[in-house]
Parts: structure tokens; sequence; C-alpha cells
């Protein structure tokens, strides 16, 4: 399986930094790396499955019209889902999950970045933090393209040849809805 752009990015300056710093900065071995990477894909994983849920949940209550799983059909999407709204409205979103508190910074890829600057077509970003055996915390930042655009312009003063892959990014130059608590299901337990 092909990972996802943004975990090709997590060896960037934030991740490394952040697992250099839990090893007492005494470096981190092959396995000890492989580790971290792997819980970050897990954290990833479930925080995608919460917010499937949670669109299901959606869905059925007739709150959305119907959504697309988008990066478990393709690994390289960027974007995890998209939803049409009963108004005729597709969103496009991307779930960014933290086991740890909502200001944890996010990462974007470029390729994320593009997508949400198109015009005409909302890119939303939803935070999972606290996310636990018990589920999450979910806040949502709607239409980013504004901000999108903004950070790619100011990539037009950079070198021919230089391209960024992903943008460390505190939730605080964001606006987000309020926390919205998500609870697992118990289907997996009957």
């Amino acid at each position: 399986m092909i990972p996802k752009l943004r975990m090709l990015s997590w060896e960037g300056g934030e991740g490394s930094s952040r697992v250099s710093r839990r090893s007492g900065g005494r470096g981190l071995s092959a396995s000890e790396l492989e580790r971290a990477r792997t819980s970050a894909k897990e954290t990833g994983d479930d925080g995608e499955r919460l917010i499937d849920e949670y669109l299901a949940c959606r869905e059925s209550d007739k709150q959305i019209a119907s959504y697309i799983w988008a990066s478990s059909k393709n690994s390289l999407s960027p974007f995890d889902f998209s939803f049409d709204q009963n108004v005729g409205e597709t969103i496009r979103l991307d779930v960014k999950s933290t086991k740890g508190e909502h200001g944890r910074k996010i990462h974007l890829s470029i390729g994320e970045l593009e997508t949400a600057s198109e015009p005409g077509q909302r890119y939303d970003v939803y935070r999972v933090s606290e996310l636990g055996e018990t589920g999450g915390i979910l806040r949502i930042s709607e239409d980013i393209g504004a901000f999108a655009s903004k950070v790619l312009t100011a990539l037009g003063g950079l070198p021919p040849g230089v391209r960024p892959d992903s943008f460390s990014v505190r939730p605080d130059v964001l606006e987000w809805g309020p926390p919205i608590a998500l609870v697992w299901s118990d289907e997996d337990d009957e």
C-alpha cells in the first residue's frame, strides 16, 4: 500500500523534532523511528474511521445526502472524504488527528493546499483531538480555501526548482467551530 501524502512528509522538521525531544536528544534507532511512524499512521487511520462513523450517522439522519471515503480507495487523494449536502454542494474534507489536545500543530501537504484553493470547491479540515478508546473531540474549520491560496501565493518568492512538500500549521491560525464529542459505535463489540 502506498502511504498517504501527509505520511510521506511526516519526517519533516516538526515531526522529527518532536520525536527527537521525546528521546531525550539521544537520537532514535531505526526501530524506534518505525514505531513512531506506525503510531502516527494508526492515529490517522483511527481518526478517519471515527469520521467515517460520524458521516454515516449524518447520512442516516438525512443531514447529508451521501459521502465517499476517498482516501480508502486512493491513498494519494488530497482529501480524505467528500460528501454531498442536501442542497447540492459537494464538500471535500481532510481529517487531522491527534491523541493530544486540539492546539497541536497540523500538517498540510502541498497537494492538500492546492486542492483546497481550487475556486468554487469547499474544502474543510476536520480536527479530531484527544483521540482514544472512547472516541475523540471534533472541531471543524470550514472552507480553508482563502487560507490555502494565501499560503500558496507566499510561495511565489521561492527560487525556481524549489517546492515545499508540506507545512506545519498552528490550529489557531484557522477558524474552528465548536467542539463535538464523538464516541465510537458499539458495532465491533456485538
